[in-house]
């Protein structure tokens, strides 16, 4: 029998082409859990990564907090934080896995969860994509921002308590993009400004039109279920 006290805090880290980060990343969360006192687990996602991403992570389950969780078809991003959040445990941090957003940030977003926020924002800044991929995220963020009464630079990094991590998980029937969920919620939301950089290698599994459409449906998901009442 596991007679281990279940974690405060899992970070839920989608698994697609980001294997070999993997240790690095799961190190640098662990360390940063342990240094605010709390217990964590790192919950890889892996969304049939054409890499085997697995294999990589497979290798720290021995060394670190770390679960592994294999889905049998691509989700995309989306769905597969949402599988994610249906077994986490304790609040709940969504994170990249591409080391892009730094998990030491979480020091910065942790107190204002611990302050009674149901959900606290990385607002990213920094030189971490060409001009026009900024421009169109910024664009993107600030559209929920205005629509969604999601906080300034709300995007998937993101530190939420339990609660709100079960709303999140419990909309898997419905096909709705993880912010404007959140924006459903009606939560009480801030964010922390946080650096980003540049990916360290590689190149995102999202290209320009794909951002596109995800920015322009997640957006008019948000209006339905702010402004119009629609239950989503």
């Amino acid at each position: 029998m596991n007679d281990q006290p279940d974690p405060d805090l899992t970070w839920v880290v989608p698994l697609y082409r980001t294997g070999r980060q993997a240790r690095t990343l799961a190190s640098r969360c662990d360390a940063t859990a342990r240094s605010l006192g709390l217990r964590s687990e790192i919950l890889f996602v892996d969304d049939c990564c054409p890499e085997h991403g697995y294999r990589e992570v497979e290798a720290l389950i021995p060394e670190l907090p770390v679960r592994l969780l294999r889905l049998p078809c691509n989700l995309g991003q989306d769905g597969a934080l949402r599988e994610g959040l249906r077994i986490a445990r304790g609040a709940v941090v969504i994170l990249d896995g591409d080391l892009q957003d730094p998990p030491e940030a979480l020091a910065a977003l942790w107190p204002q969860l611990v302050e009674g926020y149901d959900a606290v924002f990385a607002n990213r800044h920094g030189r971490y994509e060409p001009s026009l991929r900024l421009a169109t995220s910024r664009a993107y963020r600030c559209s929920m921002e205005w629509i969604g009464g999601l906080p300034r630079g709300a995007g998937l990094y993101v530190l939420m308590n339990a609660r709100t991590a079960a709303a999140l998980a419990a909309t898997d029937t419905t096909p709705i993009y993880l912010l404007a969920a959140l924006a459903a919620t009606r939560g009480r939301f801030t964010s922390v400004e946080v650096l980003r950089s540049a990916r360290p290698e590689g190149v995102s599994a999202y290209t320009s039109w794909r951002r596109l459409r995800k920015g322009v449906a997640s957006t008019i998901q948000a209006l339905k279920s702010r402004r119009l009442g629609v239950k989503l």
